[in-house]
């Protein structure tokens, strides 16, 4: 496949997961440390709707070797006067070591040791026959993908002078370890595909079956890599169909879900009914707490005066205004001062902000003057009341921070239907 007829698939994989009912936020970890340099390259994170945010996993095998293996390949390079050959990416990683010696194979090097970089281990053997009065050692520290020809050289014949030390590792451990803390982090994975080709990706099965994470395997290309994301995207969303209710924590993300994904679906007959019912379960948090769980008192305590600035997604496309001050209208002690023009853009906006800073810069002044005034307007208070407490802004609340009482506490999100 040519670079033309990539880049025209890569095109049509971005606009089916632009198209994609996502649910309000979808982080897809990648393992492999050449995926990353792959999405870094293509812009991927530019391109990508702002629900899917794509995280970076133990990626390679400088991240994951040990210590005492790159110890081990200093002092048989430095006391031993071996002669050393190792992966070029190796050589500058650096171990825990006292003040003074060297602490990487570089440093080695530097100090006198005879340290060489190859490209496979091929050339190892290469340096071993051209050196035959040297001992040679092939410090191999590498995944499946470099254990693999690193066999084949071993199954083929060691040149007498030739010593491995081996730091090979495997990926789905990396990936076990971390899903098997309580909260691993991400919600899918994309596997790399050298390694399946050499493992097969039946070693990634336990992501799904054991975790009800999706999984897909990609390649190194934008068009593999878009069909990979495209792929655990659409299993994300039919996970999510088991559930009576999505909520987001984000008045944009759920704006997105419950406004515009059926819009941007209403072409495809099969998607469009399951865009429509995905919005139809999917809720704001705050709206969710007062609309559907029918929240109206929140048991806390507060003796101080706050303002509320409306989320533009919130207030614009899901019409919440009300449900949050009338959970903060419950606190105790509260008095809610309202801002002048609540409803006014903030001026953050997410990538707004990054792409027109100048005009969100200004926006977020004039918040912040009305903010000013707001804050003035309740210090004069204090002062001429006395109260003991001191005068407090607060930009917004939060179900954790005032926890919920006389009524049943909303389950966690997605709640399985009965």
């Amino acid at each position: 496949m040519n670079s033309d007829t990539r880049a025209t698939a890569a095109a049509g994989w971005l606009e089916r997961i632009r198209a994609l009912p996502l649910p309000p936020r979808l982080r897809v970890m990648n393992v492999c440390g050449g995926h990353e340099r792959s999405i870094s390259m293509a812009g991927l994170r530019r391109v990508l709707p702002p629900a899917i945010e794509l995280i970076p996993g133990p990626g390679c095998p400088v991240c994951v070797c040990p210590e005492e293996d790159i110890h081990a390949a200093i002092r048989l390079a430095l006391d031993q006067r071996v002669l050393l050959v190792a992966f070029g990416d190796m050589l500058r990683v650096p171990c825990n070591l006292p003040k003074g010696e060297p602490r990487s194979l570089e440093a080695a090097r530097a100090a006198g040791a005879d340290v060489r970089a190859v490209a496979s281990p091929q050339q190892a053997a290469l340096i071993a026959r051209a050196h035959p009065e040297r001992e040679v050692v092939f410090f191999a520290a590498g995944f499946e993908t470099t254990t693999a020809p690193v066999a084949g050289l071993v199954a083929e014949g060691l040149p007498g002078n030739l010593s491995l030390l081996l730091s090979g590792r495997l990926t789905w451990p990396a990936v076990a370890m971390l899903l098997a803390g309580d909260t691993p982090g991400f919600d899918a994975l994309i596997a790399p595909g050298h390694v399946a080709a050499v493992m097969g990706p039946e070693e990634w099965r336990f992501v799904p079956e054991q975790h009800r994470i999706a999984a897909a395997v990609a390649g190194f290309t934008a068009d593999s890599l878009l069909a990979a994301l495209y792929s655990v995207a659409r299993q994300t969303i039919e996970a999510f169909e088991g559930y009576d209710y999505v909520v987001a924590p984000s008045g944009s993300c759920a704006g997105m879900l419950k406004a515009h994904y059926p819009e941007l679906l209403a072409d495809d007959p099969a998607w469009g009914r399951r865009a429509k019912d995905f919005a139809a379960r999917t809720h704001e948090l705050i709206s969710f707490l007062v609309d559907v769980r029918k929240v109206e008192r929140v048991a806390a305590r507060f003796d101080g005066s706050v303002t509320y600035h409306d989320s533009c997604s919130g207030l614009r496309e899901l019409a919440i205004r009300a449900q949050p001050r009338t959970l903060l209208g419950s606190v105790d002690g509260l008095v809610l001062t309202e801002l002048d023009e609540a409803h006014v853009c903030c001026g953050f906006g997410g990538t707004f902000a990054v792409r027109y800073p100048e005009i969100s810069v200004a926006i977020a002044g004039l918040t912040r003057m009305g903010s000013r005034m707001i804050a003035a307007k309740i210090a004069r208070s204090f002062i001429l009341s006395r109260s003991s407490r001191s005068a407090h802004l607060v930009p917004l609340i939060s179900s954790q921070t005032i926890p919920a009482a006389g009524t049943p506490a909303p389950p966690p999100s997605p709640i399985r239907a009965a």
